[in-house]
């Protein structure tokens, strides 16, 4: 008997002592871990490793800026890594998992000309306008709060590279201003102008709900490489805005088909296991809606991470299936907002002095 729980001691040692070894090759902001590609026809969560993950969660409770990003002990990043690869290696060919950090971008005039009018007025007359006199929210620059609301983030992710959380191997990101305003203060000397230098991909998929408001008009492809030389664009991206209607809002149902197909691009043609996607609060809540993810606010400049498995076409041949449809009217959406108090909002807005 002694003999039995000395070898059970020692093995229990050694495992622990290769385990310990395993978790340090994980250490540092650089590391390669690959997925399988494939086109997937389901998304999960992973759930366990992260705050907002809960559905119980209080987004008013926790801060991912000082809460390392939302990491639930006794789990650390290495451990994070550790298990993703693990989750990799033992799949069938039709499963994958990646890490995603979902990034909102920071405050931008329209989130604050909201806040301001109030929605009714915003849906039904300020949303169909450029501006007012003292500001411009057609595709709109980060206001004051949102620029430090994005450059606040660059500190926390350098002290969690100092944990040893993972370094993103891909960047996406959203074609409007807002965002791409928030993912360069967000990494600019982390990785963007600075070793590993690392060239975001424009996505049209990751825009914000499609259509009427002229806050998510993007700029043409001409001036967005101009002014941004560092970020690359997604094969086909068009020269002209087409995805925005001036009398046609997208359903959340025809988001969610958009959300899907962006996954399913990044999962069948990119094998990072780690990915930043810089994007707006519907893309976000849209890809929530296709994970399975748990209801959870994102306040400007907020970002969740989330392990996400995908799950391919049997070996059978299994199909996607996509349904839904990429417009909806805006009078089938807002017309109970606008009919009702139209008169009230318009006199109020219009005799309003900003």
């Amino acid at each position: 008997m002694y003999f039995f729980y000395t070898w059970l001691k020692v093995s229990f040692q050694q495992s622990l002592v290769s385990k310990v070894t395993v978790l340090k090759s994980f250490s540092g902001k650089n590391n390669n871990l690959k997925t399988p590609t494939f086109i997937p026809i389901k998304y999960e969560v992973i759930k366990g490793y992260f705050y907002q993950d809960d559905p119980s969660s209080i987004p008013s409770d926790f801060n991912y800026l000082v809460d390392d990003f939302g990491l639930i002990a006794p789990n650390t990043w290495n451990q994070v890594k550790f298990d993703l690869k693990i989750l990799n290696d033992n799949s069938p060919d039709n499963v994958a998992y990646k890490l995603l950090f979902l990034a909102r971008h920071g405050e931008a005039p329209h989130n604050a000309a909201k806040i301001y009018y109030g929605q009714k007025a915003w849906d039904c007359y300020w949303a169909h306008l450029p501006g007012n006199r003292t500001m411009t929210w057609l595709d709109g620059h980060l206001t004051e709060l949102g620029t430090q609301q994005a450059k606040d983030n660059n500190p926390s992710w350098k002290k969690q590279l100092t944990k040893d959380a993972p370094f993103p191997s891909s960047f996406y990101c959203s074609p409007l201003t807002r965002s791409i305003e928030t993912l360069i203060y967000t990494w600019n000397d982390i990785g963007l102008f600075a070793p590993p230098y690392v060239h975001p991909v424009f996505k049209e998929m990751l825009r914000e709900d499609n259509g009427v408001d002229t806050a998510d008009i993007r700029m043409n492809k001409t001036y967005l490489s101009k002014v941004y030389p560092e970020f690359e664009f997604e094969d086909g991206f068009s020269e002209e805005d087409e995805l925005w209607d001036p009398y046609f809002y997208e359903s959340n149902e025809a988001h969610d088909v958009r959300s899907h197909r962006f996954l399913d691009d990044i999962f069948a043609n990119d094998s990072s296991a780690f990915i930043s996607v810089t994007s707006h609060s519907g893309t976000i809540y849209s890809i929530f809606r296709v994970i399975g993810h748990a209801d959870y606010i994102v306040d400007t400049g907020g970002m969740v991470p989330v392990i996400v498995k995908a799950i391919g076409p049997s070996i059978e041949g299994t199909s996607s299936s996509r349904t839904g449809l990429f417009t909806s009217s805006v009078t089938s959406i807002a017309a109970t907002w606008c009919t009702v108090t139209s008169e009230s909002i318009i006199v109020t807005a219009t005799s309003n002095p900003s």
